[in-house]
């Protein structure tokens, strides 16, 4: 829990108060209080809070379940028996103004039965939408080198995107205010060229030599006026190729290296690390190693490659299940804060929590657990079987 990098963990500040934010011990089979006093069964107290209207239904849409605000309870990532989209609890909003936080119930019975609970799931499969961090067995590549401000000289990545390491890390630019940033960004140099969303490349930047006029020259950092060369410009690096002697290079790597870079063709510009201990001259070095990703695609066999984004699927790269290791998050299931109409549902806010009991229940023909434990006579079964049903006693919870 807290791993934010490799061998890197964050944890709570010591100044913070004991009964800040613990949203990780939800047991679903206790029960709760509505404001007004009344006890419910297997279900938890929320509190919510809008500094604007919140939109209630009256009249004859008081009751229809798509006209309203609602807090939903989702799966994070969803699992193989329910998209992260499917509700499995909710509760309709019925005040139209609050003043603070306003308390109100959620049910954690699973999709309405009660015979079925929400449990402590943990997928241990890779699956779409799983976050996983790249290991040090993934690719270490030599670029050209890294570039220079001071000297408009050097490889950058594209797209450019403020708050990001541009590039393979840059997420989409969906709305109009990250196209406006992303214009304004590319009017300073170093100047990324037009390209397709879907796309991430390497680009370098060098000042002309050749066919120079007066007007064209400018002066370069550290070199006397006198000797100037032309004005700078930027152009996808370079491709390595075999120099002949079974090394590859280019005209802009110092070193010669054993093979091409295999992360795909944002990276034909630089070539793999292989048996060297670091990239020669000023080559720089890139890797994914330690990276976190999503899972955008799998492979179709054993020994096929994952898609994994780092920009929450605008680009993908791929690595084999050697160089990979899934990400266990701190939450297991979602709130969600939704206002619905008959043509859309309009997600505000999301709010993570984890369910620590009760464990999941068995799926013997599916050979994995279910998102719910089923209960049967007031015990909760360990595994679902059309007979011999293995209930567990109540006070049992150690040796489960």
């Amino acid at each position: 829990p807290g791993c934010i990098s490799s061998r890197l963990r964050a944890i709570p500040s010591p100044l913070m108060p004991a009964c800040t934010d613990n949203n990780q011990t939800v047991d679903s089979t206790l029960d709760c209080y509505t404001p007004n006093g009344e006890q419910l069964t297997e279900c938890m107290q929320i509190s919510y809070s809008q500094n604007a209207f919140i939109h209630v239904c009256g009249g004859d849409f008081e009751n229809d379940e798509h006209c309203g605000t609602f807090i939903e309870i989702h799966m994070h990532n969803g699992s193989p028996y329910d998209r992260e989209e499917i509700i499995l609890s909710e509760t309709k909003i019925m005040t139209q103004e609050t003043n603070g936080m306003t308390t109100t119930t959620i049910p954690l019975t699973y999709k309405k039965d009660s015979a079925r609970l929400l449990c402590a799931y943990e997928d241990k499969k890779v699956r779409i939408g799983s976050m996983v961090r790249i290991t040090n067995l993934s690719p270490k590549c030599c670029c050209p080198s890294a570039y220079n401000f001071a000297k408009k000289t050097g490889s950058f990545f594209c797209p450019k995107k403020a708050g990001t390491r541009n590039g393979p890390f840059a997420t989409a630019f969906d709305t109009f205010d990250k196209m406006f940033d992303r214009d304004k960004d590319n009017s300073a140099y170093p100047f990324c060229h037009a390209m397709l969303e879907t796309e991430d490349s390497l680009m370098c930047s060098k000042q002309a030599t050749a066919w120079l006029t007066d007007d064209s020259r400018q002066t370069s950092y550290g070199v006397p006026e006198s000797q100037s060369g032309g004005r700078f410009y930027t152009y996808p690096c370079s491709a390595v190729s075999n120099n002949g002697i079974g090394m590859f290079t280019s005209e802009i790597l110092e070193g010669n290296y054993t093979d091409r870079c295999p992360l795909g063709d944002t990276f034909e510009a630089c070539a793999l690390l292989g048996g060297h201990s670091k990239c020669s001259g000023i080559d720089s070095h890139f890797t994914f190693a330690g990276e976190l990703g999503k899972v955008v695609r799998l492979p179709e066999d054993e020994t096929g490659f994952y898609g994994i984004s780092f920009n929450d699927g605008r680009t993908s790269y791929n690595f084999t299940k050697h160089e990979i290791e899934l990400q266990f998050s701190d939450s297991n299931y979602e709130l969600w804060f939704v206002q619905r109409n008959r043509f859309e549902k309009v997600l505000q806010k999301r709010k993570p929590f984890r369910v620590v009991w009760p464990p999941c229940t068995f799926d013997p023909a599916n050979d994995q657990y279910f998102p719910f434990a089923q209960k049967s006579n007031g015990h909760l079964l360990k595994i679902l079987r059309n007979y011999d049903d293995a209930a567990i006693p109540d006070g049992n919870r150690q040796s489960y």
